[in-house]
């Protein structure tokens, strides 16, 4: 196949063969096709030159036009090639709206298999340097580059004007305490505070001695103080059946106008709530009343009620009847007082007629002689229980007010004594 140019270059590498010819021509201008070809309907051709733009792009082959031109740049052209046979070809492109040789390139071009790799080629002469290239965009921040050594000090510069107050710091934190000062002179004693609030009862404190044990009939002779409150001489009597008759200056005695006579005393020792029920209370009393030499030691109940039974009923009270301690001192100058809420003098002595520290004392028992409560909430499941998580009622041995029975409540762990009564 001719060539419109004098000048045929052909280069093969892999399965590229390619051509140059120069045509001297005006745009557009083929100056390079690069086949890609393997024999398949896949094949294309890489062109390059100039002036592939301005109009529709016109690509013939053998006077064949092409149907799959894509235009890359007004530089490059890929055509679309259908399974050509190896040879020489003369390619044409044309710009539209110009179809003629004066608007028009031609390049021959050679298809066919790959031949085998030539020699390297000499390096050919250094080209003329290139214009310079357009400044590039600015680079990223480089790090920052170590500090440098200080300057010397500059002159002092002349004083600002003065700033606004800035905001409070943070307290600081306390200086170390500073040495004790000299006392100072006592001041004048100011006045007397108000009494403070009563304090709590203490606890019991530990038994005293056994004293003497004193005979009523000892008793016979002493000095007593009648319902009147005045000074007499107490008669003792102690009759066949054992019953005791008291007479404070013919107050009391058998048959006379005050009625039979009464001892009380308190309990030689302190007991848990569980003392064995009221039977167990009313042996306390009796053993105390044997071991102090009292007669008709039997006749002797423990002051205590239960919420079904009442302290009054179980001494078969009599309104006229008085009742003493064993030391010959009224308590009560009938069964109407002992159970009015007023005594004339507290039980605080023992059988054997000796003093005992105020204390609690195990009652369940209002002052009229009525049960403290309806259930078992005050009387130590009815004296059988020593739990901490049950009371009883208890009553002050120090007292002659309603309180000498109905004091505070205790839990039935706690220790007290027992009032006994004669019958």
């Amino acid at each position: 196949m001719k060539s419109i140019t004098p000048i045929r270059k052909t280069i093969l590498a892999g399965f590229l063969l390619f051509a140059i010819v120069g045509v001297a021509n005006a745009s557009p201008n083929v100056q390079q096709v690069i086949p890609n070809y393997s024999g398949s309907p896949t094949d294309t051709l890489t062109v390059n030159g100039v002036g592939f733009s301005g109009g529709t792009v016109v690509v013939r082959i053998a006077g064949v036009q092409m149907t799959a031109v894509t235009v890359n740049s007004s530089t490059q052209l890929i055509v679309g090639i259908p399974s050509y046979s190896p040879g020489d070809y003369k390619l044409r492109v044309t710009v539209q709206p110009y179809d003629d040789d004066g608007h028009s390139s031609v390049f021959d071009f050679v298809l066919g298999a790959q031949g085998p790799q030539g020699p390297q080629g000499a390096t050919g002469a250094t080209g003329a340097t290139g214009p310079q290239g357009n400044t590039g965009p600015q680079g990223a921040k480089g790090d920052t580059g170590p500090m440098g050594a200080a300057g010397a000090v500059g002159p002092v510069g002349p004083a600002g004007a003065q700033g606004a107050t800035g905001a409070q710091g943070p307290q600081g934190t306390a200086g170390a305490t500073g040495q004790q000062g000299t006392q100072g002179a006592t001041g004048t004693q100011g006045p007397q505070g108000p009494p403070g609030v009563a304090g709590a009862q203490g606890p019991q404190g530990a038994q005293g001695p056994a004293g003497p044990v004193a005979s009523l009939s000892s008793l016979n002779g002493s000095s007593c103080t009648d319902a009147s409150g005045n000074a007499q001489t107490l008669s003792v009597t102690v009759a066949a059946s054992g019953l005791v008759s008291l007479n404070c200056g013919g107050s009391g005695g058998s048959g006379g106008s005050g009625g039979v006579s009464h001892l009380v005393f308190l309990s030689s020792e302190t007991f848990t709530g569980g003392i064995g029920g009221l039977a167990g209370a009313d042996n306390i009393c009796r053993n105390d009343a044997v071991a102090a030499g009292l007669a008709n030691a039997p006749s002797f109940v423990a002051w205590l009620s239960t919420s079904a039974v009442s302290a009054a009923n179980r001494l078969i009270i009599l309104a006229a009847s008085p009742y003493y301690r064993t030391d010959g001192v009224m308590v009560a100058s009938s069964g109407t007082q002992l159970v009015s809420g007023s005594l004339q003098n507290p039980i605080n002595v023992q059988a054997n007629g000796l003093t005992v520290t105020p204390g609690s004392v195990w009652t369940a028992t209002l002052s009229n002689g009525t049960p403290a409560c309806t259930d078992d909430s005050c009387d130590c499941s009815a004296w059988t229980s020593s739990s901490a998580a049950q009371s009883g009622t208890a009553g002050f041995s120090g007292s002659t007010g309603s309180t000498w029975t109905n004091s505070t409540p205790l839990t039935c762990n706690n220790s007290a004594r027992v009032y006994c009564m004669q019958q």
